[in-house]
């Protein structure tokens, strides 16, 4: 699992990702902040290869969620 909690979120070009190769589950990617923007061909993500679910993607922002480019 990944957590990332702060006043503000900013990812520019960034890749942010849990995943499974093998057997079982990935893990859950949660942002949590008073302002998230995701710019400029960024990216959240989980994925599985193996046999397993992806994991979950959340975001908690009290005010605005941006997603550009």
């Amino acid at each position: 699992d990944i957590l990332i909690q702060a006043g503000s979120i900013l990812t520019d070009t960034a890749q942010l990702s849990t995943g499974s190769f093998g057997q079982g589950n990935a893990g859950i990617l949660f942002l949590e902040a008073d302002s998230i923007s995701i710019t400029n061909g960024s990216s959240l993500q989980s994925s599985t290869s193996g046999i397993g679910n992806a994991g979950t993607v959340l975001l908690n922002s009290k005010g605005n969620v941006e997603v550009i480019g």
